[in-house]
């Protein structure tokens, strides 16, 4: 699924309104790297990775 520009500059400044710039950063990469989980249903891609970087990848899915 594409997501286009104009919702991702959207999402940046919801995220600006209530995170630090590192924790905006994090969120916006991880949620552009991984958003199609949402669309696909399969989470399985991503339980190689560590916890923490579980973390991360599921705190910038709940923010979207």
């Amino acid at each position: 699924m594409f997501i286009d520009l104009q919702t991702w500059k959207q999402f940046e400044k919801c995220l600006s309104e209530f995170n630090a710039k590192k924790t905006i950063y994090s969120r916006l990469t991880y949620a552009k790297r991984y958003h199609q989980l949402l669309f696909t249903d399969d989470f399985s891609g991503i339980l190689q990775f560590s916890k923490d970087k579980i973390s991360h990848i599921m705190k910038a899915m709940a923010a979207l």
